[in-house]
């Protein structure tokens, strides 16, 4: 019996150290996955910023445009009265 109990005990021991081997792999993988969820959320915020000066740059061309188109009308208007 008391063999029976010292078998019981290392097989035990044995998966213990076989469940904490995986909580240590996971904790690597966790630490792993944080930090590639950090670095894709300030690059997803740096092409935000992006976006929003090249939409900013292409609405104030699109907007100095309308403006030149309207003095060319008036001209246009102007010299055909």
């Amino acid at each position: 019996m008391l063999k029976d109990a010292i078998a019981k005990k290392e097989i035990a021991e044995n998966k213990m150290k076989e469940a904490q081997d995986l909580v240590e792999v996971a904790e690597k993988a966790k630490t792993v996955l944080e930090k590639s969820v950090g670095k894709a959320t300030e690059l997803a915020a740096k092409a935000q910023g992006a976006f929003k000066a090249v939409w900013k740059a292409l609405m104030s061309g699109h907007a100095n445009r309308q403006v030149a188109l309207l003095e060319l009308q008036e001209k246009l208007q102007e010299k055909s009265e």
